[in-house]
């Protein structure tokens, strides 16, 4: 009886959260067999309007597939006529206490709750909501979109912009040496002694004076991996705080640099790419301090977060990034050769020799490019048809345009579903943040969310009055 109501009065797309919820209602009751139902859960288009809908889709079909070790390219799952995507957490591999942990800080779906005694007031039908909590076992099994992709393209744990998921999601370790069991990525590879040498040296590298992010100079070397479609790789910085000393990559040959951090991209099981930021220690981190690393060129903040800046920096050229290789243009260069580098940095140390010879033996122009080649086809042929840069377009515009967008009169009527009752119930609630908006202005997405609630629970539903 409920889904034949609804299938009655759904006509429109949803204009409140709790029209969303009846949506997604309506479509798990769809889901064979029922025992199924518990692995699935949504993101809906709502509040983004219809004519946005093309570029959300390209920026979802990008996304979930650069978070998730599925050995190929996952399709979106439009339903209910393109106004939720439906998600099956056994292909994303995705766990369900991770989608748990991140429903709980989600500030648009609630239902009345119980809170030391007292009943908390929510904004969806409570009977509505326990049908799709009861087939799910979620507490939210739909999420928005543009929130899902902000909140899984961060990985810090407090404040509006570092509170996110991404590691979480993407199943990543504490650290990097963990990250590189996973990846079977080997520096070096032992076999028995020939010629008095009994190790093959795996890395390659070089470094650059100004990478354009690094605060300092900056080392970057390659490593083969087994994980990947295509070239399987995976890249690691050596970031520095210094340009002199144990930190000066002039003096400190073959990876010996002196690290105050890392950032590393691999290659996933479908051809798209992970990143990774970590201290001096190897230990994850969610952001790259200040001194270290800079996005000079956002006109909002300088703060190098992973995994959204890491896409913003090297999405546009096709995954990955060029190093000038300052190191080996300098071997080769009229005026210094490749034995006298030797001789100062390894003069009777001939396994260090050997390292030096294999870390430095070929340019890494072109393992870059058949990377970004790799990077291009998949997201060309398996994804959404689009280009690393048109990708990394559609994706920013919506991370950024959530994180950075300016809250007015006009969008809190969409995403209330208030209309022209909004201003009344502004007033009638004073949340300080919000009362400017009836007379032209504008608030920041954080504060709305922290009214949200406030605002959402100033009238009286349709279900509460019965």
């Amino acid at each position: 009886m409920l889904t034949l109501v609804f299938c009655a009065v759904l006509t429109a797309d949803p204009a409140t959260p709790n029209e969303v919820i009846e949506r997604a209602v309506i479509d798990v009751a769809t889901i064979e067999p029922p025992e199924d139902r518990k692995h699935f859960r949504y993101l809906s288009l709502w509040p983004s309007s219809r004519s946005r809908q093309p570029s959300l889709e390209h920026a979802l079909s990008f996304w979930l597939n650069s978070l998730t070790w599925a050995p190929s390219a996952i399709p979106l799952e439009p339903v209910q006529n393109g106004v939720l995507y439906r998600l099956d957490l056994r292909r994303l591999g995705w766990s369900a206490a991770a989608w748990e942990r991140l429903a709980a800080i989600d500030p648009y779906f609630a239902v009345p709750t119980h809170v030391d005694g007292k009943i908390r007031r929510g904004w969806l039908d409570p009977k509505v909501e326990a049908v799709l909590r009861q087939e799910t076992g979620s507490t939210r099994a739909v999420l928005r979109a543009d929130w899902f992709l902000a909140r899984t393209s961060l990985d810090g744990e407090k404040g509006f912009f570092r509170q996110g998921f991404y590691s979480e999601f993407l199943a990543l370790p504490k650290t990097v040496a963990e990250l590189e069991t996973i990846l079977n990525a080997k520096e070096e590879l032992k076999l028995p002694a020939t010629n008095g040498l009994d190790t093959i040296f795996n890395v390659q590298g070089d470094a650059t004076k100004d990478s354009g992010v690094a605060q300092h100079n900056r080392g970057a070397e390659l490593l083969p991996t087994l994980v990947g479609k295509g070239r399987r790789f995976e890249w690691r910085t050596l970031d520095t705080d210094s340009n002199a000393g144990k930190s000066s990559a002039q003096r400190q040959l073959a990876g010996k640099l002196t690290k105050a951090g890392s950032e590393l991209i691999f290659s996933l099981p479908n051809g798209l790419h992970g990143y990774y930021a970590a201290n001096a220690e190897g230990k994850r981190v969610g952001e790259v301090p200040g001194n270290i690393a800079q996005d000079k060129t956002h006109p909002h903040d300088f703060i190098v977060y992973t995994s959204w800046k890491c896409v913003r920096c090297h999405g546009p050229q096709d995954g990955i990034n060029g190093i000038d290789g300052m190191i080996r243009r300098q071997m080769v260069a009229k005026n210094t050769a490749l034995a006298l580098i030797k001789k100062e940095h390894a003069p009777k140390d001939e396994r260090l020799q050997a390292r030096i010879d294999a870390y430095y033996r070929s340019p890494l122009r072109p393992e870059i490019e058949g990377q970004r080649e790799d990077y291009a086809r998949v997201l060309r042929e398996e994804i959404n048809g689009l280009t690393g840069a048109e990708n990394t377009r559609h994706y920013l515009s919506w991370i950024e345009g959530y994180l950075y967008g300016r809250v007015d009169l006009a969008t809190v009527r969409q995403e209330t579903g208030f209309g022209e009752s909004t201003p009344a119930l502004i007033k009638l609630t004073s949340p300080s943040d919000l009362t400017p908006l009836p007379d032209g202005e504008w608030v920041s997405r954080e504060a709305f969310e922290d009214n949200f609630a406030r605002l959402m629970t100033a009238t009286i539903h349709p279900w509460e009055k019965h």
